[in-house]
């Protein structure tokens, strides 16, 4: 019987240790800034697991920085996130 409940207890350590791992490495998907070739971006939120950025452009026209920040994975979104 004391077998069984080690076991069991085991268990539910492994999961909670797994879901609280879990839950920080979500956390930590978004960098807090992001800098490219004429842009630089500074994350404002976080909202069910997408990161929102506010970026700037710096010597270059802004019709090119919107393709590199486009190149560079990003979207425009209007009005911020929606939580």
């Amino acid at each position: 019987m004391k077998r069984l409940i080690l076991r069991a207890v085991s268990l539910c350590g492994a999961v909670v240790l797994t879901l609280g791992l879990s839950f920080v490495v979500a956390k930590a998907q978004c960098s807090d800034l992001v800098i490219g070739d004429g842009w630089s971006c500074e994350l404002f939120n976080q909202c069910n697991g997408w990161c929102y950025y506010n970026c700037e452009c710096h010597g270059i026209s802004q019709t090119e920085c919107n393709r590199r920040l486009t190149d560079a994975g990003f979207d425009e979104v209007e009005g911020g996130p929606v939580c």
